[in-house]
């Protein structure tokens, strides 16, 4: 500081201090006690107009506070108000059709268009994200007839996509939406490949702009389900392919595009176990493609939502084994732009879960400890059977700094029932074994044509169980288990019973074990792997045809 400017600073200080009626000073403007916080205007020493003044802050001692003191005290302000203001809900109900009733009511109030899916299956509801685009809800309604509650949900809207069949989506139900009113206009295809490939095209339709696409898994939801904030982003439809395989209708869309040189960027979400090296080398023959994948479908999503918002404010979490949960988040995602992080049912995924730093890098918990400070609101999707309280207190706790809990043991987390002591005879001890067998194969996925140990479809799990707990091979197919022991009534049923049903409308598709306290245990769907169900559920009860009991 030169000569001139020191006395001009001295004295510009003295009178601040000794007159501020002249003006009014920064702990005036904040109604700050001006004892104890004491501002003043200095000259900026770094500029030649000495007319110019600055504000700077002073201790209660009345030493000046360095600047970047005072930028630490800003970021960790910043950072408190964040946790503060952090929210973290649930929307979850008591049901799918009362949870998506909800979520219409809450984020698309004034819609008047909706897209309705069967609530058991998965195959069509899949490409129904490619329409609502964020502006319409997605509603569930039972194949035969339009559910009551999303009759009520229905209120206000004037138009309906339905995607898929009459198998998926009876004519019925079409009869019963345009009875009140309603205009219906049904998405179908002879498979889930060109049902998609005509969602895209009416959404995506081939225009004088170049188009992007996303690429996911057509026998897994759980990519698909995490593409669905990206795929908004990039304003691209979501595209389902086989594992090997492109199907004909998507090629023919792709095409579409290629022929006119206006296919843009190609983004595959999942690993090669979902979509293989095949296939991304097909694609790489029409456009440029990049892959976005995880060493799991949790690590997937995580790197989807650090390419949908590096600093996200706004999260959608969901679950990564129950797919009509997730579904209904979708919209939601794409409305706020915010990326759709999957869970386990209940635990967060780990950093100690994952062996690589790449790995516990993208890992959910990593994303949230590393997200404190940005994320403002924090959706959670479904009910406790989807995700259970320890999973949203978790994220809860990492939003404000704090660590996990430890892990609960895992008979807590699946109900196993305590073994009955004393065991009145050999058969009921080689029945706990295979109920206790069955429950350890909860949550692994549900693929067609498989028997176990990693993946299984029902009537695979059904015989794996009794071949590996009680050493007795019977056939990997439902309709033949049926042959086995003698039958028993509903009434009758225990721990180990095998019960039958008709879930496809005609006969026999489907075979669960039943486990006790009227619950069964079952490879159900793609979206849904293996799960614990409610036997006395009005779905369960009206589709059993029988039961077989096989020991005892």
């Amino acid at each position: 500081m030169n000569n001139l400017k020191k006395p001009l600073l001295v004295m510009t200080l003295a009178v601040t201090l000794s007159l501020g009626a002249s003006y009014k000073s920064f702990a005036d403007n904040e109604n700050i006690n001006t004892n104890t916080n004491v501002k003043a205007l200095l000259d900026n020493s770094s500029k030649i107009d000495t007319t110019k003044k600055i504000q700077v802050k002073l201790d209660d001692n009345n030493k000046v506070i360095k600047a970047e003191q005072e930028d630490k005290l800003i970021k960790e302000e910043a950072k408190v108000k964040a946790i503060k203001s952090s929210k973290t809900e649930r929307l979850g109900f008591k049901n799918r059709f009362e949870t998506a009733k909800k979520i219409k009511e809450k984020e698309f109030k004034n819609a008047d268009t909706a897209v309705l899916v069967n609530s058991n299956e998965f195959s069509d509801s899949i490409s129904a994200t490619n329409i609502t685009n964020g502006k319409s809800p997605i509603l569930y309604t039972e194949s035969a007839k339009l559910n009551n509650i999303t009759k009520e949900a229905l209120k206000g809207v004037k138009k309906v996509y339905i995607t898929g069949g009459e198998k998926s989506v009876s004519k019925k139900v079409l009869e019963d939406l345009k009875s009140i009113g309603i205009e219906v206009i049904r998405i179908s295809g002879k498979d889930r490949y060109e049902v998609n490939a005509k969602t895209a095209e009416k959404s995506h339709p081939v225009s004088n702009k170049k188009q992007d696409v996303i690429i996911a898994s057509g026998e897994k939801f759980s990519d698909s389900i995490s593409s669905t904030a990206l795929a908004k982003k990039k304003n691209a439809p979501v595209l389902l392919v086989k594992k090997n395989e492109i199907p004909t209708s998507i090629k023919q869309y792709l095409n579409s595009f290629k022929s006119k040189n206006l296919l843009g960027n190609i983004t595959i979400i999942g690993g090669e176990n979902s979509i293989s090296k095949e296939v991304e080398n097909q694609l790489r023959k029409l456009s440029n493609v990049d892959r976005i994948a995880g060493s799991d479908r949790y690590q997937t999503s995580i790197k989807v939502a650090k390419k949908v918002s590096a600093k996200p404010e706004k999260v959608i979490v969901a679950s990564g084994e129950n797919f009509l949960d997730s579904l209904a988040a979708s919209p939601v995602a794409q409305k706020h732009n915010a990326p759709i992080v999957l869970v386990k049912k209940m635990d967060v995924p780990r950093i100690e879960d994952y062996k690589t730093n790449d790995q516990k890098s993208n890992s959910v918990e990593s994303f949230f400890s590393q997200n404190k400070s940005t994320i403002m609101h924090t959706m959670v999707f479904g009910g406790k059977n989807s995700i259970d309280d320890f999973v949203l207190n978790g994220i809860k706790d990492l939003l404000t700094g704090k660590k996990l809990q430890a892990k609960p043991k895992v008979d807590a987390l699946v109900n196993v029932p305590k073994k009955e002591t004393p065991k009145p005879n050999k058969q009921d001890s080689v029945l706990d074994k295979i109920v206790n067998l069955a429950y350890k194969q909860l949550g692994k996925p549900y693929v067609w044509g498989t028997h176990g140990p990693r993946s299984f479809d029902c009537s695979g799990l059904t015989s794996y169980l009794y071949k590996q707990a009680a050493g007795i091979s019977i056939s990997p197919s439902s309709r033949a288990q049926t042959s086995y022991g003698f039958k028993v009534s509903k009434s009758n049923l225990k721990k180990g019973d095998l019960l039958f049903f008709a879930t496809g409308g005609g006969g026999i598709s489907h075979v669960g074990i039943y486990v006790g306290n009227n619950k069964l245990i079952h490879a159900s769907t793609p979206s849904t792997g293996v799960i614990i169900s409610d036997f006395n559920s009005g779905y369960y009860q009206r589709t059993f045809v029988t039961a077989r009991r096989l020991l005892g």
